[in-house]
């Protein structure tokens, strides 16, 4: 996700509205999703896992794990594609007014 989000600031840093960063935008915005869905699900399973495991275990010592930091970057930076795509429509709305 870092890769991506680093290789979007850079084309960002040429042209902002040019095809390869909205391109990256998508690749970026698309990429964020699946890692939230990834990291939801696995920590889901693995909360799970622990519970059914726990009648097994002699003694039990049970944590949530939420991958806050996982999600807070995928959220900023998927925030972060939404809004250069909006910027776009917004500028080509103003282009066709001038």
């Amino acid at each position: 996700m870092l890769l991506w989000g680093t290789a979007f600031t850079d084309e960002l840093g040429r042209e902002t509205f040019g095809a390869a960063a909205l391109a990256l935008c998508e690749k970026t915005a698309a990429g964020c999703r699946r890692v939230v869905q990834a990291s939801v699900g696995l920590a889901v399973c693995s909360n799970l896992l622990q519970l059914l495991a726990a009648p097994q275990a002699l003694s039990v010592s049970l944590s949530v794990h939420i991958p806050l930091t996982t999600l807070l970057l995928s959220a900023a930076l998927l925030a972060l594609c939404r809004c250069l795509q909006r910027g776009r429509e917004l500028q080509q709305d103003s282009d066709s007014i001038i």
